[in-house]
Parts: C-alpha cells; structure tokens; sequence
C-alpha cells in the first residue's frame, strides 16, 4: 500500500509539473507567433490573405514600406525599387535600410502603418485619405492616375442595378466609385445589396452568380474579362493612387523621404525608356502577384504591361500631386465628407487637415537636384533583367 501512494505522488508530481510548462510553453509559443505575425497584423484576416508569418524588422536604421501587389500600376513602381541599387546605397550612407511588405488592400497598408511596423505605404486616394484623417501622414507623391470599374454580366446600366447584389472593398477607390455612379443613376445604397469582399473573390463570384456586378481596380478588371468576354463595364472613373509616410518619419528622416520618391521616378523614367524596361518590371509583377497570393492568378506579362501602361503615361514622369483635386468640391473633398459620413473619419477632423497632408515639397527637392537625386541614371539589379 505504501509502495503506491508513493507512485501516486510521483505521478501527480509528473502531472503538476507537465501542466506548468504546458501553460508556459502555451505562453512563450503565443507571444512567439505574435512576434511572427508583427503583432498588429496578426488580428487582421481575410479571406485572401492572413499575413501569417509577416516579420517586421523594427528600428531606427529600418525603412519599411507598405506595397500593393494587386494593384495596378504601383506594383511595377514597386518591384523597381526592391532592385534599384541607387536606392539601397542612398539609404544606406544615411544607415539605414529599406524592407517592403506586401499587403492585399489600402486599409491593411494603414493598419500596419498605424500601429508602427511600417514607416510609409502605397494605396488608393480613399486609404491615404482616411490616413491623413485618422494616422497623421504626409502624402508626397502620385503612384497611380487610372480608373476603377464596375463590371457586369447582365446588365448593361446602373439602372437595372436596383436590388442586385453588388461587390465592393469597404473604404476603396472603387466603393466610391460605386456611390458615386449609383446616386448619379438616382439609386441610393440601399436599393442595391451591397456585399463586402476582398478584390481577390470579386472575379469568381461574379462567375459563380454570387454577385450581379463588382466595383474594382487593375489588374482584376482585366482579370475578369479576359476569363469571361461576356462580361462588360458599365462605368468607369479616374482614380488616383499615392505614397505617403507617418509623420514621424518623415519629419526625422527626410533625406531618406526624398530618396525613396527619387527611385519612384528613376523607376518610372526607366519603364518609359523602352519596351523591353516595361515588360521587365511586368515580369517581376507576375512573379510578386503569384507569391503573393500562392496561386496563379492567370494573367501575362504582356497583359500586365499593357495595362500599366496607360497609367503609367498619364502620370508622366514627374508623379506630381493633382493640386485642383485639393480645391473644395473637387475630387478629394468629396471623397473626404464621404468617409466622414460612412464614419471612416470623425466628425471633428476638418478638411484642412487632409489637405495639408498633400506636400509636394520633397518631390519638388529632388526635381530640381538631378545630379544630387540621380534620377535619370538607373542601377537595377542585373540578374534580374536578363
């Protein structure tokens, strides 16, 4: 009888001893993932993307910065400047060091921006607004002039939208574009069903009948039509994209601020130089879009190029603010009292303070300091251009 209750004991010990590093180990594993995951954006999951195993290197000597790999034609921008060498030694003189991170929409970009593991990001006037509002940002450059689309199948105008279902990313570009044309076709919101989604499922379920019609940007446009011609656009509008960085940074770093916007133009200076530089960055688009969203998302280099092109040449390349869409009442100032109505922006924030966001004065520095900037002269990686 003794010899078991001391067996008893040992297995209790066991058992107690089991369970405390259990519980430590569940502890030192979560903190662990919350590490890995970047912490913020470990709660945000999509039924696109869920940015599990995201690392943000922090610091004083890190650079990091937000990219769109869905998105048309900043990703060719992008994908430059991860190979732009003049770029690396630049910030490198100055210490520090340049890292991106690819997100699947402009509200994912500002979320990390938001809680510090990025220094600046790349997204759509609607997200930079709701950053100038919500974040504190500096917006100093254009990275897209071109269109979102409302594409259908069996319908021909927003007239015959009335009770359809209709997919739309909350917050973007598109969702204003979507308002916009519905209140222009005497619809408000709630004639139509409005069903969020990420721009990744917007092509299939429009194929699937999930969804009447979908409001959207490149390259997902083209996406759905090349897979189905019976699709058609309804309606497009002009949109605007932007780099912006948090204030902090840009304020503390600006060196760093005006090498980064001279690599957007070395880099767009460098597609427009040839065919062959276009189709370059194309490729390295498609290949970024695939790892992105670890599938093959059926669309061509040439494709790519194509469509990037057009925006590509509207924005020239001197990627400049479009000072007249910062008057009252032009663009921007809509899309600012949109998003206060919609409760994207607080009521208190005024105007003034979005539109002050918009500072072109670092561009203009590297503008007139060619040689200093080094824009016309480009150092991409050769291994990647063969």
């Amino acid at each position: 009888m003794r010899i078991m209750i001391k067996i008893n004991k040992r297995k209790s010990l066991r058992l107690l001893v089991f369970i405390i590093i259990l519980v430590l180990s569940s502890v030192f594993s979560s903190q662990f993932v919350g590490k890995k995951q970047g912490n913020s954006l470990s709660g945000v999951t999509t039924p696109g993307h869920t940015y599990q195993g995201y690392v943000f290197e922090k610091g004083d000597k890190i650079v990091g910065l937000g990219t769109q790999p869905l998105y048309l034609p900043a990703v060719l921008i992008t994908e430059c400047m991860k190979r732009d060498g003049l770029l690396r030694k630049s910030l490198e003189s100055i210490g520090l060091q340049i890292r991106f991170y690819p997100f699947l929409k402009g509200d994912d970009v500002n979320y990390a921006l938001k809680n510090g593991d990025i220094s600046a990001g790349i997204a759509g006037d609607m997200p930079a607004i709701n950053a100038a509002a919500n974040i504190g940002v500096v917006i100093g450059a254009l990275t897209q002039l071109g269109f979102t689309s409302i594409i259908s199948r069996n319908y021909i105008t927003l007239s015959d939208m009335k009770g359809k279902r209709i997919g739309y990313v909350h917050g973007s570009n598109a969702h204003y574009t979507l308002l916009k044309v519905l209140r222009e076709a005497q619809l408000s919101e709630h004639d139509v069903n409005l069903i969020p989604m990420d721009i990744t499922e917007m092509p299939a379920s429009l194929e699937k009948g999930e969804i009447d019609a979908f409001s959207a940007w490149e390259p997902t446009t083209t996406l759905a039509l090349k897979r189905h011609p019976e699709d058609v656009i309804i309606y497009q509008q002009i949109s605007y994209g932007y780099i912006y960085f948090s204030k902090e940074f840009y304020e503390k770093h600006p060196d760093a601020v005006s090498f980064i916007l001279a690599s957007e133009i070395r880099s767009l200076r460098w597609m427009n130089k040839s065919k062959q530089n276009l189709l370059y960055a194309s490729k390295w688009a498609v290949n970024e879009i695939g790892k992105f969203v670890k599938r093959d998302m059926d669309i061509t280099v040439g494709e790519i190029a194509r469509v990037s092109m057009n925006d590509i040449i509207g924005m020239t390349t001197l990627p400049y603010i479009p000072v007249n869409e910062l008057k009252d009442n032009a663009m921007i100032y809509e899309e600012f009292h949109y998003l206060k109505k919609i409760n994207e922006i607080p009521s208190f924030v005024q105007w003034d303070k979005v539109r002050n966001s918009f500072d072109s004065s670092a561009l203009d520095r590297v503008i007139e300091n060619p040689d200093a900037y080094k824009y016309n002269v480009y150092a991409y990686d050769p291994a990647d251009t063969k």
